[in-house]
């Protein structure tokens, strides 16, 4: 990805929001890993993707343990 047109704070935001309001998670559909210039912010998105797809809710917790778990 040209790193010239990625964007870390709408990266963060986007993610940031999930994380506050998990009714949002439906949010995660529309976008894909390759959306994410940062690789940070692909872990945190692909670690609340899978969370999702398990039914299980995302917060702060629930992410960092499963990044923790991969």
């Amino acid at each position: 990805m040209n790193k010239s047109l990625v964007d870390i704070g709408t990266e963060q935001a986007f993610l940031g929001s999930i994380l506050v309001d998990d009714t949002l998670k439906f949010k995660l559909d529309e976008v894909d890993e390759d959306c994410f210039g940062d690789e940070i912010n692909r872990y945190i998105y692909n670690a609340m993707k899978s969370l999702k797809i398990d039914n299980k809710r995302i917060d702060v917790v629930s992410v960092k343990s499963k990044l923790d778990d991969d």
